[in-house]
């Protein structure tokens, strides 16, 4: 209750919750000196969370594309009447892409509001129609950061205080597990937007992420950044496909602990294992490998890897070496 300047405003409300589930019921009752009659309203509103039907066992495919739905209805008791009906969800199972729909009433005249928001790797755009008795009107907004490195303009999140830039030499799409919204972009960067002072944050990468021509031995590194500052934090990548290579030659298998290197790139070698076999990554579709059986003997094996080979994790291969 509440008297201001003659004016009296009596205020009761209830509201409960039931498994998520909020309910409120008010009455409000307003009158003043100059007025024979007090303004009186009952209003009522109610949300509920999908959640409710989820976990009540109602499985439906808008559990997946509706967060929460909330209802509002005011009357005066004298006819008039106002409402409105909120939905809000994602539109992607990730969350990142986000929507909102607002309709409402009051007396005869009414109003829609649609808003799409999208999180992602190069910031955040929202977009917002709306209609009322005033006629159209259309918002667009977007926010991020950027950072130039090494000829590269990075796109990320919003910049705040230290960050850090990610670098996976020419690794696109792998996701750091520190933001989910954060992946990197086709020449392998990515910005994580905020970080602590002075303190070692911990940055890592997805493996799960990982195409499946690319191997990162160290998915993780710790860095310490100053205020304010951005740090690099660079990933070693090998980009190229893993295959296990079973190899014979005239004599038979390959004997156990013959070295083996690609042509024109010594970094991809590996050593026989007693069965003949050699696992490599980092390799190209196409190529031949130089087989050091001993001092005194050696044989080439070139190969080809098919499309459905590149779709597989680790290649099983065959080889005749010669």
């Amino acid at each position: 209750y509440n008297n201001y300047k003659n004016i009296n405003d009596l205020n009761l409300a209830s509201s409960f919750y039931y498994k998520g589930i909020s309910f409120s019921l008010g009455l409000n009752s307003q009158s003043s000196y100059n007025e024979e009659e007090a303004n009186n309203s009952v209003y009522f509103n109610t949300s509920i969370p999908m959640s409710f039907f989820y976990n009540a066992g109602i499985n439906t495919p808008l559990n997946e594309k509706i967060n929460d739905i909330s209802y509002g209805l005011s009357t005066d008791l004298k006819g008039d009447s106002s409402s409105q009906l909120g939905i809000d969800g994602s539109l992607n199972n990730e969350n990142h892409l986000t929507y909102g729909l607002n309709i409402n009433k009051y007396k005869k005249s009414s109003g829609i509001s649609v808003n799409i928001n999208n999180n992602n790797n190069y910031g955040s755009q929202g977009l917002m129609f709306g209609k009322d008795y005033n006629g159209y009107n259309i918002n667009f907004n977007a926010t991020g950061g950027m950072i130039y490195y090494n000829s590269n303009i990075i796109l990320g999140q919003p910049i705040y205080n230290s960050s850090a830039l990610i670098e996976v030499n020419d690794a696109k799409n792998i996701k750091v597990t520190n933001e989910s919204e954060v992946k990197t972009n086709k020449s392998g960067f990515a910005i994580i937007p905020t970080l602590n002072d002075y303190r070692s944050n911990r940055i890592a990468l997805d493996p799960e992420s990982y195409p499946n021509n690319v191997d990162i031995a160290m998915p993780i590194i710790n860095v310490v950044p100053t205020v304010d500052s951005i740090v690099l934090a660079k990933f070693n990548a090998k980009i190229g496909y893993k295959a296990l290579f079973k190899l014979h030659y005239k004599k038979g298998i390959i004997p156990f602990g013959a070295s083996v290197n690609l042509l024109g790139d010594n970094k991809i070698s590996s050593m026989v294992s007693t069965d003949g076999s050699v696992y490599l990554t980092g390799l190209p579709e196409n190529g031949k490998l130089n087989v050091e059986i001993n001092k005194n003997e050696s044989c080439k094996a070139g190969y080809h890897l098919s499309n459905n080979e590149t779709k597989k994790t680790v290649i099983v291969k065959g080889l005749l070496c010669q």
